[in-house]
């Protein structure tokens, strides 16, 4: 049975472990210039891109800079891959994502729908961030399809790991999303590495808990023998365009089937943001970003 509730300006939708967040303004004209405008709020930024970064009523002059870091991130970076070493059922849903030429770029598209999910599981979810990708300049763990984000219940001491897609069509993600679970506990066992060994990304939190069982644990499976874990979250996010019925949107989502992995259970959220037309949403996104660029600058230079 799917329920409904509301989350900031999204309605959530609700069924077992399937949610879809519409935003108010779907149905309207301004829909795009809206949502670009609500996710990339100076406030939101500050909230989102940084762990550890606290909120207060007037930004300062590091928080300028931070989130001014954060736009030319989003907007500037690049990540190239050579299309002739992937897999070729990923070339095949790439090529229907309108991508010709022979090198992919992971670019400033790829780290907004991170940041919307990361904005998600945080709020939402009240998950604990512990890696951060989109805020990464680099990470050697990225891939076309791989972990986008770490997170943790410190309560319930459930590490999450996190893969997130925007794409033309729920179906497009859907098989992407399928090909990265096939080698899902292999890039868990990766990732673990980033967790270990990056100091700036994990939050104190989390160390708090953690950190004594990091410095014994030399990989993953030694982490979950040491510390007790018995789950294993991984919240998958597919920001899609199309008009989809919400039920369809479910049944479509579950056929990605829960498998245990390091011989414990998993917890799966299967995500869905509808935005009905990628490439509009995209200039939207492109044209705010070069707005809050320039208010930035200008704040910065106000307090110089």
């Amino acid at each position: 049975m799917i329920t409904s509730d509301t989350f900031e300006k999204f309605t959530v939708f609700h069924d077992t472990d399937a949610y879809q967040f519409k935003f108010i303004t779907i149905t309207a004209d301004t829909f795009y210039a809206d949502f670009s405008k609500y996710i990339l709020d100076f406030q939101m930024i500050k909230r989102h891109a940084n762990i550890n970064l606290g909120i207060g009523e007037e930004l300062s002059l590091q928080d300028y800079n931070n989130i001014y870091d954060r736009l030319i991130n989003f907007i500037d970076f690049e990540r190239i891959y050579d299309i002739a070493s992937l897999d070729s059922a990923i070339i095949h849903i790439l090529d229907n994502e309108l991508i010709k030429e022979s090198k992919l770029r992971r670019d400033k598209w790829g780290r907004i729908g991170e940041y919307i999910f990361n904005i998600i599981l945080d709020s939402y979810f009240n998950l604990d961030c512990i890696i951060r990708k989109f805020a990464l300049n680099t990470s050697s763990n990225m891939s076309v399809y791989g972990i986008d984000t770490v997170h943790c219940s410190l309560k319930d001491k459930i590490l999450y790991f996190g893969e997130s897609k925007m794409v033309d069509s729920i179906e497009n993600g859907i098989s992407l999303i399928k090909k990265s679970l096939e080698s899902y506990e292999a890039q868990i066992s990766k990732e673990y590495y980033t967790i270990k060994n990056n100091n700036f990304t994990r939050s104190d939190d989390f160390l708090n808990i953690f950190g004594d069982d990091l410095n014994h644990c030399l990989n993953f499976s030694s982490l979950i023998e040491r510390t007790g874990i018995n789950k294993i979250g991984i919240p998958i996010f597919v920001s899609h365009g199309g008009t989809y019925k919400t039920e369809e949107v479910f049944l479509k989502m579950k056929t990605i089937k829960q498998v245990k992995m390091f011989g414990i259970d998993t917890i799966y959220y299967l995500i869905s943001v509808p935005v009905i037309d990628k490439e509009r949403l995209r200039q939207a996104f492109v044209t705010e970003i070069r707005e809050k660029i320039k208010e930035c600058e200008q704040c910065i230079m106000s307090k110089n």
